[in-house]
């Protein structure tokens, strides 16, 4: 699963838990259905950031009266109040969990998050597959840009005969002054 699909099914999830309690509200029908219909990928994923980023702060404070003000032309207080309260507080997090991974996505290079979704799913599919840890490397290794005999694991070579290196010392971090942490954080994941 990509990041495109789960910012979709999050939110196709979200309008059907709240939609079940307004489809007499014509604004949240559309809304639904429109949802319904959209396509996972960037453009819907920058629909979804746009339309949150002016509430995002106000989220995580549950502020339908300000978030409300954002949007004039929806009723969002009336949807809100026909919705029971257990399924709110669902839904709440729910939305603060896809404004975290929008903001996270906006902070990851396009390229990083390729190679990220890339191995995700490729470990994935080995560990669903019932692949052993050799056919998870041997998979990863043009993921990872075949890194050196790291797919070409044998059952002969794992007597640890003393002829393996260590791993090398991870290098420190360091901080520069004045840096993003747009910067600091891409710093980090390479």
């Amino acid at each position: 699963m990509t990041s495109h699909n789960a910012i979709r099914d999050s939110v196709v999830e979200m309008s059907r838990r709240v939609g079940k309690h307004n489809m007499d509200v014509p604004e949240m029908k559309q809304l639904m259905e429109r949802i319904e219909r959209s396509q996972s990928g960037v453009e819907f994923t920058n629909l979804v950031r746009q339309t949150l980023a002016p509430v995002s702060h106000l989220v995580t404070v549950k502020n339908v009266d300000e978030i409300a003000k954002h949007y004039p032309d929806f009723p969002l207080k009336t949807i809100v109040d026909k919705v029971p309260v257990q399924e709110q507080d669902a839904i709440w997090q729910a939305l603060g969990m896809t404004n975290m991974l929008l903001t996270t996505l906006q902070m990851v290079p396009p390229e990083m998050l390729s190679k990220i979704e890339t191995m995700t799913n490729t470990m994935m599919g080995a560990m669903q597959h019932g692949g052993g840890l050799n056919d998870l490397f041997k998979n990863m290794g043009s993921v990872m840009g075949n890194m050196g005999d790291m797919g070409n694991v044998d059952d002969a070579d794992s007597d640890n005969s003393g002829d393996d290196m260590p791993p090398p010392a991870p290098r420190p971090l360091r901080k520069k002054s004045g840096q993003s942490k747009q910067k600091e954080f891409r710093d980090k994941l390479c």
